[in-house]
């Protein structure tokens, strides 16, 4: 396993909690733009892809070939109106999920990563573990800083940051 990404998204959700809680519930129902997800609705996103990602890290350690449900992130946003949400509440709930996986990560054996996990990305239904772990931590950190932006306190990440090579799927 890629320990340099397990680090990075360690250290990320370290840093976090103290600057997600600096925020309010007034800032975070502002908008990305219109019809766009408020900071609230962006980080349930995020606690929901950690449930997801923590559901693909545990399967592919007993399931060489795993089927996993449609994942519609604008549907779950949708259902679960993230906006109802008392924001230090769902900043506590997002941080323990990754907390979580970040737990699950660290005992892994060394020869998981390269364990399949399903995800769709280009021509595959699947990606190694070790890359999903990198791009774990890329969403997670394109998405917060959607949310610093909102408060003011960050530049609008540019999407590029989220991309990388597929060229290492199975």
């Amino acid at each position: 396993m890629n320990t340099e990404n397990v680090q990075m998204l360690r250290a990320l959700i370290t840093e976090s909690p103290s600057k997600l809680m600096e925020l309010s519930d007034e800032e975070m129902y502002k908008t990305l733009g219109p019809g766009l997800w408020s900071g609230k609705e962006i980080l349930g996103h995020i606690y929901d892809s950690a449930t997801m990602n923590r559901q693909r890290i545990v399967r592919s350690q007993y399931e060489e070939l795993y089927e996993f449900p449609f994942y519609d992130q604008a549907q779950w946003v949708k259902i679960q109106s993230y906006n109802n949400y008392k924001w230090t509440d769902l900043v506590s709930r997002c941080i323990s999920e990754y907390q979580h996986i970040i737990h699950t990560l660290e005992i892994l054996p060394e020869e998981s990563a390269s364990n399949k996990c399903h995800i769709t990305f280009s021509s595959s239904d699947y990606v190694t573990l070790d890359w999903l772990i990198g791009h774990i931590y890329r969403h997670t950190d394109f998405h917060l800083h959607q949310i610093y932006w909102l408060a003011g306190k960050s530049d609008l990440p540019d999407e590029q940051a989220l991309n990388q090579p597929v060229e290492d799927l199975p």
